[in-house]
């Protein structure tokens, strides 16, 4: 949720593609496009726990650059790993790419512009991205009442 990267894409990341002095990940994208996004402070910190307490004890031989390790087979998360893990927390049917949807409407609605946005999400044309990012009906009532002239 706090990068609105693909599932394909957080669970190929490599350790090395987080920099977490400049608070940023690099992504391999659709098309093998390379970009980089920003990383909260707390997504850098919740990483560092991981690597130095949990990822220790779920690697057994498998994938040693992998960022994410499943906890079954010691290698490499995949995506239906992510999808088991946010089906058993949620509690509800939710799909990890809901995730990717309300990062870029959380954006939208707080200000963010959506060519920046694209950039993150890793959109060729504003059309996808127009389309992630649903905006509330209150949102654009106040975009109007703060924008329009009369």
């Amino acid at each position: 949720y706090g990068s609105g990267l693909r599932v394909s894409e957080a669970v190929g990341l490599d350790l090395e593609d987080l920099d977490a002095r400049r608070h940023r990940v690099r992504v391999l994208g659709k098309g093998s496009r390379e970009r980089f996004v920003p990383v909260s402070e707390p997504s850098v910190l919740a990483v560092r726990r991981h690597r130095r307490i949990a990822r220790p004890h779920l690697l057994r031989g498998g994938d040693h650059e992998a960022l994410f390790i499943g906890w079954h087979h010691g290698r490499r998360l995949g995506a239906r790993g992510v999808r088991r893990i946010v089906d058993e927390r949620s509690g509800f049917t939710l799909h990890p790419h809901h995730f990717r949807h309300a990062f870029a409407t959380h954006l939208l609605e707080g200000g963010a512009d959506i060519r920046a946005i694209q950039v993150m999400l890793g959109h060729q044309g504003l059309d996808d991205t127009a389309w992630y990012a649903q905006v509330s009906p209150q949102h654009l009532r106040k975009e109007v009442d703060r924008c329009h002239p009369r």
